[in-house]
């Protein structure tokens, strides 16, 4: 992908110039090919909403939207993967701070990518990941989950999520 790079990206790689030319990569790809959606590009939020890379995704996703707009993308919807741990995820307080952050973006569907759940999760961790949703859901956007195997159906069962990624 021409926005990608040949090395794993460093938080000084993406000063304000740098966003936005990331950005601009990313929305004429997507316009010229037709597309009416593109994932935000995001990082892994091992701090929650503490971790350098949330400013960084925040900043690239509102450079996104604009350029998106600007090239002639302004239907496109825009979907924010939120990739972070588990532990991250249950916690309140995290919670609140990542709602907070994202009601300010642009996006129209927020996809969560957590580590470690899935098939493997007993009923705990889906009581767990259930209330998570639930604070999410005050942002009024669909809920995917991804990457959480047959679990995904309790979890379309009782309202958690809108989807899950297949």
């Amino acid at each position: 992908l021409p926005w990608a790079g040949s090395r794993l990206h460093r938080i000084d790689d993406f000063s304000g110039a740098r966003c936005d030319d990331i950005a601009s990569k990313i929305a004429e790809f997507t316009v010229s090919s037709n597309y009416r959606a593109v994932f935000a590009p995001s990082h892994y939020l091992g701090e929650g909403v503490a971790d350098e890379w949330m400013r960084v995704d925040k900043d690239l996703t509102i450079a996104l939207r604009r350029r998106l707009d600007a090239c002639g993308g302004p239907d496109v919807r825009i979907f924010y993967p939120l990739a972070t741990s588990m532990a991250v995820f249950r916690n309140q307080q995290q919670r609140s701070g990542i709602v907070a952050s994202l009601s300010q973006l642009p996006i129209q569907s927020l996809w969560l990518r957590m580590h470690p759940f899935g098939s493997h999760c007993g009923h705990v961790n889906l009581l767990q990941y259930i209330q998570a949703c639930r604070d999410l859901h005050s942002l009024g956007l669909p809920l995917v989950a991804e990457r959480c195997g047959s679990i995904g159906v309790p979890l379309l069962a009782f309202g958690a999520v809108s989807g899950l990624e297949a």
